[in-house]
């Protein structure tokens, strides 16, 4: 009995609790609702109420740019190369008698500047001074000999008439003998002996004072005084200030428009050379040499400078022998062409230039000369392009320029 009132109990409950959930989830569904509803209604506000902005028309970006303006001639080929300073004339200075020095010129030491014509040696003259007078004194004896022999000849030949006077035989068929002719060959000859003697008597004395031959500078010196120096030992070493040589090297294809001179005294092309990337001088080309280099195969030429003794209304310091150079080598002209800066030539065949309307012409052009600085173009430019020297990012035809400034170019 009592189960069955449980039961009964339990049946009642049932219907209760399901009203209870469906309440819930019908409360829950409605919060869901409401909360998109009011979340896309917000979004939609601020959409709508967001200023709006007007539509702009692009505007067209302007590259600024700096020009030079073209000019078509006649214009000479610069050809640039390097090279080293050399000596045009050196010398090894060597005794041509022994002897003790005793004398040394102050300025002889090494970088010393030394004219022409200075006594900078001299070696004891004594010994040279007594065999100078020994051999004068062979001298005077031989040309007594001389006279004396003279007098025999004369007395010889008085009596050689006065036995044969009148007489057609001549029982002597040889008469060198009776008129002392070998006699007077033998004093002839000692005289000629003792001349000479006394000559190389002279010459050595004179040879023991030492003469710059030439206008230089020592740059080896090997002695001092109370050395003791024999025949062919070197005393110094001179180079000539007079002028230098520069030894340049430069590719083989590059002769052909180099004037080389055929000989001496012909005008070779000019050239400039700057050294100390500051300093600048003139010379010329007096020769190619007639071999390559070892290494490179490059082809030499010599080029002609003043030295520090010919330079005299100038401020610049002077070369130094063995100085390393750039030289820029003025050679053959080429015929209506425009020259231009090697970096205005683009991807090696074309020029930018900037047209009457200002605007961008990428332009093809053919290269009759490059070198390291400049191009000289053949076709492709006329006089009074602006050719552009400025980089352009993105470089289109036709594009808007603006000049900025036009500049000089050399």
């Amino acid at each position: 009995m009592t189960q069955e009132i449980d039961s009964i109990n339990q049946d009642r409950t049932k219907p209760k609790n399901i009203e209870k959930k469906g309440l819930k989830k019908s409360i829950t569904f409605l919060l869901c609702f409401i909360i998109l509803s009011t979340t896309i209604a917000s979004t939609i506000y601020l959409k709508n109420s967001r200023p709006k902005q007007k539509k702009r028309k692009p505007v067209q970006k302007t590259t600024y740019v700096d020009v030079f303006t073209a000019k078509k001639g006649d214009q000479a080929v610069r050809v640039n190369a390097s090279g080293t300073v050399i000596p045009a004339r050196e010398l090894r200075v060597k005794s041509r008698v022994f002897g003790e020095i005793v004398h040394v010129y102050p300025e002889l030491i090494e970088g010393g500047i030394i004219k022409k014509g200075t006594e900078i040696i001299c070696i004891d003259p004594d010994d040279y001074e007594l065999a100078m007078i020994k051999a004068q004194r062979e001298v005077v004896q031989a040309r007594y000999a001389l006279q004396i022999e003279q007098g025999y000849q004369d007395v010889a030949l008085q009596e050689w008439s006065l036995i044969y006077k009148g007489k057609k035989d001549n029982p002597l068929a040889d008469t060198d003998l009776i008129l002392r002719k070998p006699h007077l060959k033998k004093v002839k000859a000692d005289l000629a002996a003792a001349e000479a003697e006394y000559k190389k008597a002279k010459l050595n004395l004179q040879r023991t004072k030492i003469l710059a031959p030439f206008n230089a500078f020592v740059r080896t010196k090997n002695i001092e005084i109370g050395s003791q120096v024999s025949i062919q030992e070197t005393l110094v070493e001179l180079v000539g200030t007079d002028e230098y040589w520069i030894q340049v090297s430069l590719p083989v294809d590059r002769l052909k428009w180099i004037q080389i001179p055929l000989k001496r005294g012909d005008q070779g092309t000019q050239a400039k050379i700057i050294y100390r990337n500051q300093f600048t001088t003139k010379g010329s080309v007096i020769k190619c040499l007639g071999d390559l280099e070892n290494q490179g195969h490059m082809a030499r030429l010599i080029v002609r400078v003043d030295g520090p003794s010919a330079i005299t209304k100038t401020n610049a310091p002077p070369l130094l022998i063995g100085e390393y150079v750039s030289v820029q080598l003025i050679g053959k002209s080429l015929k209506n062409v425009c020259r231009i800066p090697r970096p205005t030539l683009r991807n090696n065949k074309w020029a930018w230039i900037a047209s009457s309307d200002n605007t961008l012409d990428i332009r093809e052009v053919i290269v009759a000369f490059r070198d390291k600085d400049d191009v000289l173009i053949e076709k492709g430019l006329s006089s009074g392009d602006r050719v552009i020297i400025s980089e352009i990012s993105a470089p289109i035809q036709g594009m808007k320029l603006f000049i900025d400034k036009v500049k000089k170019i050399n």
